[in-house]
């Protein structure tokens, strides 16, 4: 592994990402991480970190917290936390403990920082959200086998009820992509639930043997989110991807990120400046990854902009209807080239893949 990814990174690569709440991520221990880490220090990469519990799921989110710091401690490497959050009412407020525990890691030499999404509603796979990972051990198979075990079965019925509180309930649970009956975009759990007449937790493990499926979660806090976003150590990120536009309901932050938080937070709530959101969404990122000539306005800099509208600018897109572009953006360039004007994208293709 070693080996890997020091190739990786000699290769271009910009850091590793390590996916401690996700299976098989979960399964690594604080040996193989530095190990991983010590490489990507040699290189001068960055280490982001998906914690490994951002509620109480097992070690809690403070604890988790402090496992990716102990991290930069001991190799000396830089480390990025992804979306920082607090995730369900048990670690509502903790956001202050979090934010003191990296400024205290900052303040001890450590290189730290941390980026988010400005939502209170997260998303990701059922699997992730609701199975516990140790019945998930070894795939689908063997959970499918486990399920057969009536003490298991209880056990794992138990532990998804567990989550489905955890993540706000089933009202606000919803499917945002089931490949096999694309019908239940859009609809809660609960709402599955009243049409096969079952139970929330039982339709859980369906969607699950029937493919999987991708969920939408409503269980952040509005004043957590916004002392998070303006802290100057954050910058801002979408953790969304791309989404085709159909018969689904993906996250909306694929959409509107960045426009929301230049209508909502800057122009609205006034949560921040409008010259420190810019900061958060272009020279810092930049230089946290490492960029050249990227993320300023300069000369010599390589001409990615964006013009917009600071009093039109809005994120449209909803967790209802979240297939919809943002308004008030009148042009784009990527690398000098005009990419989209007046709302319409043009033929030029200038992009590249951007190398370390």
């Amino acid at each position: 592994m070693r080996k890997l990814c020091a190739k990786s990174l000699a290769d271009g690569a910009y850091g590793l990402s390590f996916g401690l709440y996700y299976t098989p991520g979960r399964y690594a221990a604080e040996r193989e991480i530095i190990a991983l880490a010590e490489e990507v220090r040699k290189q001068h990469g960055v280490i982001a970190f998906h914690i490994r519990d951002e509620s109480n799921y097992s070690i809690g989110l403070v604890e988790s917290l402090k496992e990716a710091l102990a991290v930069a401690e001991k190799t000396g490497a830089r480390v990025h936390i992804s979306h920082l959050k607090c995730l369900g009412k048990t670690v509502w407020g903790q956001v202050d403990t979090t934010l003191s525990l990296i400024e205290a890691a900052r303040l001890r030499g450590l290189d730290i920082s941390f980026d988010q999404y400005p939502y209170t509603a997260s998303s990701t796979s059922l699997r992730s959200a609701l199975l516990p990972g140790w019945a998930l051990e070894g795939g689908d198979e063997q959970f499918a086998t486990r399920l057969k075990d009536q003490d298991l079965l209880t056990q794992i019925q138990n532990e998804i009820s567990q989550n489905i509180d955890r993540r706000g309930g089933s009202t606000n649970l919803l499917v945002a992509t089931h490949t096999p009956d694309k019908s239940l975009a859009g609809k809660s759990l609960a709402e599955i639930a009243v049409l096969r007449q079952q139970s929330p937790v039982d339709v859980a493990i369906y969607l699950q043997l029937a493919g999987g499926a991708r969920l939408v979660s409503f269980n952040m806090l509005e004043a957590d989110v916004k002392k998070i976003l303006s802290h100057p150590l954050g910058i801002v990120a979408s953790d969304g991807n791309l989404v085709q536009s159909g018969p689904t309901t993906p996250h909306p932050r694929s959409y509107g990120t960045f426009p929301r938080v230049l209508g909502k937070y800057v122009r609205q709530e006034q949560t921040l400046p409008l010259a420190e959101a810019i900061r958060k969404m272009t020279s810092a990122p930049a230089r946290r990854l490492g960029l050249i000539r990227r993320g300023t306005i300069s000369e010599g800099s390589y001409a990615d902009l964006v013009m917009f509208n600071p009093d039109k600018i809005s994120d449209i897109a909803t967790f209802a209807d979240p297939h919809h572009f943002a308004v008030g953006v009148e042009l784009v360039t990527v690398n000098g080239k005009i990419v989209l004007k007046s709302g319409k994208i043009t033929a030029n293709h200038p992009g590249w893949t951007l190398k370390k």
